[in-house]
């Protein structure tokens, strides 16, 4: 149940990502780092692989290890917004 929570709350967010860009980009960190509190299943403040698949996060087209930036086994928030930054930039994902 509660992986079919995060994806409609996700799907929601693709959705609506194009009109928040419009207006700014306002909104769209706080709804990133609200799906990820929500596939955090034990409050720990980050995400292991087991979490991460339970969420079905990868169905967004990002696997774990791309999340995982320090490769310590785990992905934090901050690790996980700085990729969906990079991803969301203005530029398309594209960087200099």
């Amino acid at each position: 149940m509660r992986t079919g929570l995060i994806l409609i709350v996700g799907l929601a967010f693709l959705l609506s990502a194009s009109a928040a860009a419009a207006m700014g980009g306002a909104g769209h960190e706080e709804i990133v780092a609200h799906i990820f509190e929500m596939a955090d299943l034990d409050g720990s403040g980050s995400l292991d692989a087991d979490e991460y698949e339970e969420a079905g996060l990868a169905k967004y087209g990002v696997s774990f290890a791309d999340c995982d930036a320090d490769e310590d086994g785990e992905t934090s928030l901050r690790e996980y917004l700085d990729l969906y930054r990079r991803h969301h930039s203005p530029a398309g994902g594209q960087t200099a």
